[in-house]
């Protein structure tokens, strides 16, 4: 199952030609989070379910910033929230800021991260639940089984 939704909050350098990127400020604790259910509803309804069961339901999210070369998102879980073994279809960056996150024997915690270059990945986010930044290289697809 593939999908891509539009970004939800934050800076988009969408349709910025070539190296046109403008430098902007922001806090990422003022910009509107979206839930899964919600992203879901932008999915065609054939793959909503399936999208909701991978990714689970209680994750939030903003996207910070949104270009042809980067998306910046940062999103947060509650306790005992897991996703099955997916990828976005870019490298990808996750840093934690609070809690964490268990992928398999491995735990990432607040200061950690894990680099994923375009692989297939599974975590449990532990006991108090995790929040983190997800940084990509260009526009990562919502979930890709394959």
């Amino acid at each position: 199952m593939t999908g891509t939704p539009e970004p939800q909050a934050g800076h988009s350098n969408e349709g910025v030609p070539g190296d046109g990127a403008k430098m902007f400020f922001f806090d990422s604790n003022t910009l509107p989070y979206r839930s899964n259910e919600e992203v879901a509803q932008l999915l065609p309804e054939e793959q909503r379910d399936e999208f909701l069961d991978s990714v689970g339901r209680d994750l939030v999210s903003t996207t910070i910033l949104y270009s042809p070369t980067m998306t910046v998102v940062r999103s947060r879980v509650g306790p005992g929230a897991l996703v099955r073994p997916h990828r976005h279809g870019t490298n990808q960056l996750t840093y934690l800021l609070a809690g964490e996150l268990r992928y398999g024997r491995r735990v990432t915690r607040a200061g950690q991260g894990v680099f994923s270059p375009n692989q297939k990945y599974t975590w449990v986010a532990g006991p108090e639940g995790a929040e983190w930044i997800e940084i990509h290289d260009g526009h990562p697809k919502a979930y890709q089984l394959d």
